[in-house]
């Protein structure tokens, strides 16, 4: 049985940013609202703020499907259809054009760290002021600032991604439902659990004590802004927004651990495969993913 609406927001459409390494290369941050930032600035930016001793990275990406998919519509491009049939790395140049970006900074430049590069965790990484960029999103900000215990090491604004050419902004638009089952043998417990935290006070306290992106209540998301107006920054995104694709056959966590795991060993700097190589092994385990039958 569907309950009501629990979380959304607009995906990896952020670089969480640490300001002290901008400053400390001369470069001024772009509006934290704003979608002026080129993808070929980006990847400049990777390269400047990065340290030769690898002490510090430029950039993290992560190999999850949230990001991946971002990434492909900044350029242009789609991961897959909006059907959710049809992987469209083989079929967009725009999505190989996005691709072969990341792998040129990953594997050709070596300029991207994996995670055991940098300690396990890239938002780790950020707060310890050992990286300048971490590609995340709006959430991530927030979390973020709320973390910070020392802002001589790191300050955390945000750049967004390049407007695109039909004027939508790259992002994901994400939700889903707090649910009751159908069979369980507390069905009031769980409805009244169910209507306090789609309530006002329990979507505010998803939001910050969870740390989770409820922005589905004007009044909550009102009631965020005024508490830190870091929140205002999240709504151009969910208004201009690009919708999730998913899997017509509804084969969810098939389809993002094949999308996660191809995606690592396809920019894998440690151990590199050809671009063209890996693109197509992603392309073929996307595709085969989305052919299986209905879940």
């Amino acid at each position: 049985m569907y309950g009501l609406p629990s979380w959304g927001w607009a995906g990896f459409d952020t670089l969480v940013t640490n300001a002290l390494h901008f400053e400390q290369a001369g470069v001024d941050l772009p509006d934290p609202v704003g979608h002026e930032t080129s993808m070929a600035t980006i990847a400049e930016w990777a390269h400047l703020l990065r340290d030769e001793d690898q002490s510090r990275f430029g950039l993290a990406i992560s190999h999850s499907e949230a990001n991946m998919v971002v990434l492909c519509r900044a350029f242009g491009g789609y991961l897959i259809n909006e059907e959710g049939t049809q992987s469209m790395l083989m079929d967009r140049a725009e999505s190989q054009e996005a691709m072969r970006w990341a792998y040129k900074l990953s594997v050709e430049d070596q300029v991207l760290p994996s995670p055991d590069d940098i300690g396990g965790s890239f938002g780790a990484a950020l707060l310890a002021g050992k990286l300048a960029m971490n590609w995340c999103g709006s959430l991530c900000v927030r979390n973020f600032d709320r973390d910070i215990e020392d802002t001589d090491v790191v300050m955390a604004p945000q750049i967004l991604l390049p407007t695109r050419a039909d004027g939508r902004y790259p992002s994901q638009i994400r939700g889903g439902t707090w649910n009751i089952l159908a069979n369980t043998p507390h069905p009031s417990e769980s409805f009244k659990f169910l209507m306090h935290i789609t309530s006002t006070e329990g979507s505010y306290g998803f939001n910050v004590v969870a740390g989770n992106g409820a922005l589905v209540r004007p009044d909550v998301v009102d009631q965020l802004i005024a508490d830190n107006p870091i929140h205002q920054w999240f709504i151009p995104n969910l208004e201009n927004g690009i919708p999730a694709h998913a899997p017509e056959n509804s084969r969810g966590r098939e389809y993002t651990d094949a999308v996660a795991q191809w995606t690592a060993l396809l920019l894998d700097r440690h151990q590199p495969v050809p671009f063209e190589e890996g693109l197509q092994n992603l392309h073929n385990n996307i595709q085969k993913v989305l052919d299986q039958d209905p879940a």
